[in-house]
C-alpha cells in the first residue's frame, strides 16, 4: 500500500491509501495510477460503493482508538 500525504495551509490529515493487490492484473507499484485512469474513463469498474464506506468508517475507527492513546500520553 502506498500512503501519499501533503501539508497544507490548515494543520490536518490528508492521506490516500493506494491499495496493491498482486493477484489483481494492473495494481503492482505505481501501475495502480493506470488503474485509476482506466475507472476515471470508464473502462474499469469503480469499487463497490457500500465496500469502501465500510472501509472508511472501520479506518476511522481505528485512527481515533489510536489517537486517543496520544491524548492520554
Amino acid at each position: 500500500m502506498y500512503v501519499v500525504m501533503f501539508g497544507e495551509g490548515a494543520p490536518h490529515l490528508h492521506a490516500h491509501l493506494v491499495p496493491r493487490d498482486p493477484s489483481r492484473e494492473g495494481t503492482s507499484a505505481w501501475a495502480v495510477a493506470d488503474w485509476y485512469r482506466a475507472v476515471e474513463r470508464g473502462e474499469r469498474a469503480p469499487a463497490d460503493s457500500d465496500a469502501v464506506d465500510g472501509i472508511i468508517s472501520l479506518m476511522r475507527a481505528r485512527l481515533s482508538d489510536e489517537l486517543a492513546g496520544f491524548a492520554d500520553a
